[in-house]
């Protein structure tokens, strides 16, 4: 059986519901566009098809089936995956991509190969899959070269840095950033929007690397340029990632400020998980300078959100702070309650630091209670976790505890090792970073 056309397909649709041409148009368009539409003598733009499919109650994949044989369709894919990833709906998007890549290279179109290559990395990136990511990159990246495209190059070489960046590598990732900020600035315009960006990331991966000034400088770049564009979410990011910083200098009045500042604007768009991750943040912050209650009312208010949302694992990281909290307060039932529940939600492999973190806290809750042999048993298996996941800030602080563990059991030789392992971790990095939202 011969498939409808677009067209077709839009006036099946409408006649389903009963509607007129006039009724379909409403206010976003005229009859007369509807009727061209029908007859395929126009082709509605994405953000049109997507109003029509809404109003004829089909998804907007009904309306894309026709043969895909134009580069319109090339980028119609592009788009579609892109706003897939958005959601988060990683394997259709990943499936879009695939199918743009293929028809670039059956129709010779290197250029928008490369780029439907560089969109299936970012998905790939989404799935952890980094090795095929990077190659796809490294291919499309020299497709852009020789065919002096600057402005997906720069767009290309962002997305490389973005995959080594989600894999660790830091070094790599602000090589790429810095490739990527080259391209760009060789344009004849200035895209505000990749630059933020840019900034934003140069920032964080500088202050995951420990070179602070470095970190402080693109985040104040971002700030300077964010006034050019919408992009509130990498706006916050840059408040959360400044407070961050600031804490790490010791500052907390500054990162207070700047982590307030994320807060106010991730509340006004009501992105409840960020804020979530905020207040948590925050509380860190208070108990860090002395200010315990006003660090439970954020940790309170933080899981209250994620009770909301019904996130599991990050309620886990308010218990473990909130056991912190009671644990300062001199209650140990009730912090060790709090490490059993946040133990109870650690269930994934990947939450190995948080898990250490608990153990920290238990076995402060162990020494608190005079029984030093489990608090050494405890904080040996934290420094296990923490060395697995490579988290040097933790383990700095877990051995600065060992070591006056050991010193307060009268083992000296054991307390001398602990403590100097931990002067040599806390040179590696400038701060102990508790709970990155980034």
């Amino acid at each position: 059986m011969k498939k409808l056309s677009l067209g077709q397909r839009i006036r099946k649709a409408r006649k389903e519901l009963g509607l007129t041409q006039e009724q379909l148009a409403g206010k976003d368009f005229t009859k007369g566009f509807i009727s061209l539409v029908e007859l395929n003598k126009t082709r509605p733009s994405l953000e049109s098809l997507t109003v029509l499919a809404a109003r004829l109650k089909k998804p907007l994949t009904y309306f894309l089936e026709d043969k895909l044989e134009t580069r319109r369709d090339i980028d119609l894919l592009n788009m579609i995956g892109q706003g897939l990833l958005r959601k988060g709906e990683v394997s259709e998007a990943e499936d879009r991509f695939r199918r743009a890549a293929k028809l670039s290279q059956e129709l010779g179109e290197r250029q928008r190969e490369a780029i439907s290559n560089r969109n299936l990395a970012l998905a790939l990136r989404a799935r952890g899959r980094f090795d095929e990511a990077l190659s796809l990159l490294g291919k499309a990246i020299e497709v852009l070269k020789n065919e002096g495209n600057r402005e997906e190059l720069a767009a290309t070489y962002f997305a490389l840095g973005t995959v080594y960046h989600h894999a660790g590598r830091l070094t790599d990732a602000i090589d790429a950033y810095q490739r990527s900020l080259q391209a760009t600035e060789d344009l004849n315009y200035r895209d505000h929007s990749l630059l933020l960006r840019l900034y934003a990331n140069l920032g964080n991966a500088h202050w995951k690397s420990g070179n602070l000034e470095a970190a402080r400088n693109f985040y104040g770049r971002a700030l300077e340029i964010s006034e050019h564009t919408d992009d509130y979410m990498t706006v916050g990011s840059t408040y959360m990632g400044l407070g961050l910083l600031y804490r790490d200098m010791g500052d907390y009045n500054s990162a207070i400020e700047y982590s307030s500042k994320a807060l106010e604007l991730f509340e006004v768009h009501d992105n409840v998980d960020l804020v979530a991750d905020i207040h948590n943040n925050i509380g860190i912050l208070y108990a860090d300078s002395g200010d315990w209650e006003r660090a439970n009312k954020h940790y309170q208010e933080s899981l209250r959100l994620r009770e909301r949302i019904k996130d599991e694992v990050k309620k886990a990281y308010t218990y473990t702070e909130l056991a912190r909290y009671y644990l300062h307060t001199g209650d140990l039932d009730r912090a060790e309650e709090y490490c059993r529940k946040s133990t109870s939600l650690l269930g994934d492999p990947k939450d190995s630091v948080e898990k250490g973190r608990v153990m920290t806290v238990m076995g402060n809750i162990a020494r608190a209670r005079g029984d030093h042999q489990r608090a050494a048993t405890l904080l040996e298996e934290s420094l296990r976790l923490f060395e697995a996941a490579g988290a040097k800030g933790e383990l700095a602080n877990a051995c600065s505890e060992l070591g006056s563990l050991y010193a307060e059991m009268g083992e000296v030789d054991k307390a001398n090792r602990y403590l100097s392992l931990s002067v040599s971790y806390f040179k590696q990095v400038s701060g102990c970073r508790r709970q990155v939202n980034q």
